[in-house]
């Protein structure tokens, strides 16, 4: 994974801790620097102490951090902050808070940061179909949430209709109704957002991807990527961005 920080020396050291060897860690030094690098490509999250920003430009830091389109965390220590302001961030479908000294164990960090894409990704995806999936039973509307937005991945067609409670036939009748595509392309969507952070970072053989992602082999993920986005895997790995591949698979979505 790809990240820009600012943060000061002891959340940077253990943020550093919890982070892989194939992870890139861009720090900066200031909010001003952090602001300008948020308009580049190619960051897979964004973490940041807002209490790293002088008082006096505090509020306007704050606003301008709102409007960011790429995954946030703050992570902070709410000494300075208004917890209020932290909360309005969090509120964001693509945001997360750490509190320093209470959930920032290496473990923790790491496990929050693999889901930041997920949560990311699949919260953007189901907000642009959220008069579609609202319109679901509720059981359905639950388990399509859960396919794109949880952490557990749902593998295939009958897995995806199970959690919801209704038979495969129902569902895909269900979707139908609603104007989405089929339970698998569901499934094979939310799958495929899993793999492309991991299909972004520069030297992580698409091997270990499909392996980490539950397709088992290279063909498989690059079968589900023609299939969803008509590219190949070398061109996703440099090319395109983010809100592309949400607009692709909104498109895939939509019948």
């Amino acid at each position: 994974m790809k990240f820009l920080a600012l943060l000061p020396s002891e959340q940077l050291r253990r943020m550093r801790l919890a982070c892989g060897d194939d992870d890139i860690v861009q720090v900066v030094a200031n909010p001003e620097s952090f602001l300008k690098l948020t308009k580049r490509s190619g960051w897979d999250v964004l973490i940041v102490d807002p209490e790293l920003a002088d008082e006096n430009n505090l509020p306007t830091f704050l606003r301008r951090l709102s409007k960011v389109s790429q995954p946030l965390v703050i992570y902070t220590t709410l000494s300075r902050v208004p917890a209020s302001a932290v909360a309005s961030l969090s509120a964001r479908k693509f945001a997360g808070v750490i509190l320093r000294d209470y959930e920032d164990s290496p473990d923790m960090l790491r496990n929050a940061f693999a889901r930041v894409p997920i949560e990311f990704f699949g919260a953007q995806l189901v907000e642009r179909l959220g008069s579609n999936v609202d319109a679901l039973p509720i059981p359905l509307r639950r388990a399509t949430v859960a396919a794109f937005c949880s952490a557990g991945l749902l593998r295939t067609a009958v897995q995806y209709a199970g959690v919801s409670g209704l038979t495969r036939r129902s569902v895909d009748r269900w979707l139908r109704r609603v104007r989405l595509s089929p339970a698998k392309w569901i499934v094979s969507t939310a799958q495929f957002l899993r793999a492309y952070p991991l299909i972004r970072v520069p030297d992580l053989p698409f091997a270990a991807v499909s392996r980490l992602t539950g397709y088992g082999s290279i063909r498989a993920l690059r079968h589900n990527a023609l299939l969803l986005t008509g590219s190949e895997l070398a061109y996703l790995r440099t090319n395109g961005g983010q809100i592309h591949i949400i607009d692709l698979m909104e498109s895939a979505l939509r019948i």
